[in-house]
């Protein structure tokens, strides 16, 4: 049998590592339902630890109490599974972690073999490589094409630091782009601890938000020193949505009924930042944004989660035109 029971705690901290106007009023906007798993339709999720998306109709998703990678594609009544109950493929054990490239495919951060294995979409074995370190957030980045890695650090003096890593498609030539020695200086040190960071993925590498640094979030990449400035009003954000496919980053906030989004322009160039504000109401927990969707879960029957997607309208935002648009 492959399956053995290691679910131990493991330091999750994806999501709190835990300019123009919107048209012409300024107002916040609610975003509209755009698709939505029935509850009556189940899907033997338990746990959820990360959840990616290819398209705006399908997300993916990590469940290592299911011991089990799920595709759920509501809009397309599709679902299906990888590695649930010793079912093939038999690399996915415990997965934990998802970082997904049209290029390459699906990665599985597995927490029993300690390896990210990359697989087809369906389900098709490619290579996988062993690391020493438990992601916290992981990427496939495109320029160049390899993996980042955001993971609690505890190899230096004082309180656990961020530090971000990269390395190519294969696992090797490892680069630590964040550590209390590497990277923006505002972010070095005890700035940048877990609980006091939200980190989001950015097509060079990934985008870092410190409390401590509140009015600034950072690009942390190899060819890359964005930063782009943060209003006041999104200080006290919970956490940090990118969404690379429309060239935005949003900062959330909400409690267990109503949730605010605000959006930022990532675009080289731009003046100024902050775009607008949309709006959900009902119980939503978001997780994550593709092209404009962002997607996540509500309480379905019995207080099972199914997976539901908000349009956030972002065609509707005044974004500054650039000299190469």
């Amino acid at each position: 049998m492959k399956r053995t029971s290691i679910l131990g705690c493991m330091a999750l901290f994806s999501a709190a590592l835990a300019g123009c106007g919107d048209s012409a009023s300024q107002a916040s906007t609610e975003a509209e339902i755009y698709w939505r798993q029935p509850d009556t339709t189940f899907v033997p999720i338990l746990g959820s630890t990360d959840a990616k998306s290819m398209s705006r109709a399908s997300m993916w998703v990590a469940d290592p109490l299911a011991k089990a990678v799920f595709m759920l594609s509501p809009a397309e009544g599709s679902y299906a599974s990888l590695g649930v109950e010793d079912r093939e493929p038999i690399q996915i054990n415990v997965p934990a972690k998802l970082a997904v490239s049209r290029e390459l495919g699906l990665a599985v951060y597995d927490l029993e073999t300690k390896s990210v294995n990359l697989f087809m979409p369906g389900g098709t074995f490619i290579r996988g490589f062993e690391v020493e370190f438990t992601p916290a957030v992981m990427e496939i980045s495109t320029a160049p094409i390899g993996y980042t890695f955001a993971i609690a650090s505890t190899d230096f003096e004082g309180p656990a630091r961020v530090v971000i890593i990269r390395t190519d498609a294969l696992g090797t030539n490892r680069d630590t782009l964040l550590s209390p020695v590497v990277g923006p200086q505002a972010l070095r040190g005890a700035d940048a601890t877990p609980g006091q960071t939200l980190i989001a993925p950015s097509d060079q590498g990934m985008w870092v938000w410190s409390k401590a640094v509140p009015d600034t979030v950072f690009e942390v990449a190899p060819r890359s020193a964005r930063v782009i400035p943060v209003r006041v009003e999104d200080h006290d954000a919970i956490a940090l949505l990118s969404d690379p496919a429309s060239q935005m980053l949003w900062f959330t906030h909400g409690d267990s009924t109503n949730g605010s989004y605000s959006a930022y322009d990532t675009r080289q160039g731009v003046d100024a930042g902050f775009l607008g504000v949309r709006t959900t109401t009902g119980q939503f927990s978001p997780r994550i944004v593709h092209d404009g969707i962002v997607m996540g879960w509500y309480r379905g029957l019995q207080g099972r989660p199914a997976a539901i997607a908000y349009d956030l309208n972002v065609t509707r935002f005044e974004r500054q035109e650039l000299a190469n648009d």
